[in-house]
C-alpha cells in the first residue's frame, strides 16, 4: 500500500467495501439504532423548550440545532467506518464492537470540531447566502432587461451559486473529515487535530478539494443510476400489468402502493451503501496524504509484517 491516484483510491475502497461488507451492515444496523434512539431523545425536549421562543427565531434556532445533532450523528458515524477500516489496514482483528466504542469515546471530539468548523466556516457561508439575496433581489427587480435573457441570467447564476455552494459543502465535509481522520489514528486532541489536518492538506487544498469532488459526483452517479434503474422496472411492471390484466384504479393503486414502498426501501439502503463507500474513500483519501507527508505507508507495512508474524505464531 502507498501513494494512490484517484482511480486506485476508489478501486480499493471498493474491494475494502465488499471484503468487511458484513461488518459495515452489522455497525451501521447498531449504530443507526442507537442514534435513532438518541435522536428522539434531544429532539423531543429541545421542540417543547421552543415553544417559549417567538415564532421565527425558534424555527431558526431548531434548524441549526438539527442541523449540528445531523453532522454529529453523520461524523460519528464516519468515525465507525473509519475504525473499520483502519483495523483492516493494519490487519488487526475485526471487531463492530470496537468500532461502536471509538464513536463514544470520540463523541465529545467530533461535538466540539463540527462546531468549531461551523464557526470557521460560517463567513464563507454569510457571504455565500448574501449573493443569493442580492443576485435574486437585482434580478427580480430589473425591469429593463429582455425577459428572455432575464431568464437566461438566472439559468446561468443558479447553476454558478449550486456549484459554489457545493464546492463549500465539500470543502466543509471534506476538512471535517481530515480532522476526524487524525483523532481516530493518532488519538490526539482537538486543536492538534486542527492542526494536523491543515498541515496534511496545505499545498494541496484544491487538489484535494479536486478529487474529494470527483468522490462526490462518482457516488452520487452511481446513486442516481440505481435509483432510475429501480423506478424504470417499477414502471415497467405497472405498464404490463395495466396493459395485460386491464387493471381498474383501485387494482393500479395497490400494486403502486408495495412497489413504491419497495423503491423507497431501495433507495435508503443505496443511499447507505452509498455514503459507506464515500466514508471509505475519503478516508483512504486522508491516508494518501499521510503517505505523502511522512510515509506514513511504510509504518503500516511494518506493522502489517508484525501482526501477520503474531497471527501465524497464534
Amino acid at each position: 500500500m502507498g501513494v494512490m491516484g484517484i482511480a486506485e483510491i476508489m478501486d480499493r475502497a471498493v474491494n475494502i467495501f465488499k471484503k468487511r461488507i458484513g461488518y459495515f451492515a452489522l455497525f451501521s444496523l447498531i449504530s443507526g439504532g442507537i442514534f435513532i434512539v438518541l435522536y428522539y431523545l434531544i429532539t423531543t425536549p429541545f421542540s417543547l423548550l421552543l415553544l417559549s421562543f417567538s415564532e421565527i427565531w425558534g424555527l431558526l434556532l431548531f434548524i441549526a440545532v438539527l442541523f449540528l445533532i445531523l453532522m454529529i450523528f453523520a461524523f460519528s458515524y464516519a468515525i465507525g467506518i473509519m475504525e473499520i477500516i483502519r483495523q483492516d489496514i493494519f490487519f488487526n482483528k475485526l471487531s463492530v464492537a470496537s468500532a461502536i466504542a471509538s464513536v463514544f469515546k470520540n463523541i465529545p471530539k467530533t461535538i466540539a470540531i463540527v462546531i468549531i468548523n461551523c464557526i470557521l466556516f460560517f463567513p464563507l457561508i454569510a457571504v455565500y447566502i448574501f449573493f443569493l439575496y442580492y443576485f435574486d433581489v437585482v434580478l427580480s427587480e430589473n425591469i429593463i432587461i429582455d425577459l428572455v435573457t432575464t431568464d437566461a441570467l438566472y439559468i446561468i447564476i443558479f447553476v454558478i451559486l449550486c456549484l459554489l455552494g457545493n464546492i463549500i459543502f465539500v470543502a466543509f465535509m471534506g476538512f471535517t473529515l481530515f480532522c476526524l481522520f487524525v483523532v481516530v489514528e493518532e488519538n490526539c486532541g482537538i486543536i492538534d487535530a486542527l492542526n494536523k489536518a491543515l498541515w496534511l492538506i496545505k499545498n494541496e487544498i484544491f487538489k484535494i478539494l479536486w478529487s474529494l469532488t470527483v468522490i462526490e459526483m462518482t457516488v452520487f452517479s452511481i446513486y442516481l443510476s440505481l435509483i432510475s434503474f429501480s423506478l424504470i422496472i417499477s414502471g415497467i411492471i405497472i405498464a404490463i400489468c395495466m396493459s395485460f390484466f386491464k387493471l381498474n384504479e383501485l387494482m393500479t393503486t395497490l400494486l403502486v402502493l408495495p412497489l413504491s414502498l419497495l423503491n423507497w426501501s431501495l433507495s435508503q439502503i443505496t443511499f447507505l451503501i452509498i455514503g459507506i463507500l464515500a466514508i471509505i474513500m475519503a478516508c483512504l483519501l486522508c491516508y494518501n496524504q499521510k503517505f505523502k507527508k511522512e510515509g506514513y505507508d511504510i509504518i503500516i507495512r511494518l506493522t502489517q509484517l508484525e501482526n501477520r508474524k503474531r497471527s501465524v505464531k497464534q
